[in-house]
């Protein structure tokens, strides 16, 4: 069964629907243009170090990469 949620229907929630179609063409001439200036996105916008990528992975590899969602997932790194 499908429930409306604030983000898709504001206007249901006492809110305003502001946004703004932009095109799928400008957004990757936008992005084209980005990468070209000044590299590639994942370059410039991380939540965590290379480094902390690396001993991440290696201790999601030591506990046997068990499946986890986010109901699960500070248990899971709770036993690392």
């Amino acid at each position: 069964m499908y429930q409306m949620t604030p983000l898709e229907h504001p206007q249901m929630f006492s809110g305003f629907k502001c946004l703004i179609s932009i095109p799928k063409e400008a957004i990757d001439e936008l992005h084209a243009f980005l990468t070209e200036e000044v590299g590639l996105r994942n370059t410039h916008i991380s939540w965590y170090t290379d480094e902390f990528s690396v001993m991440a992975e290696a201790a999601y590899q030591s506990i046997g990469k068990p499946a986890y969602s986010l109901d699960t997932v500070w248990s899971t790194w709770h036993y690392v």
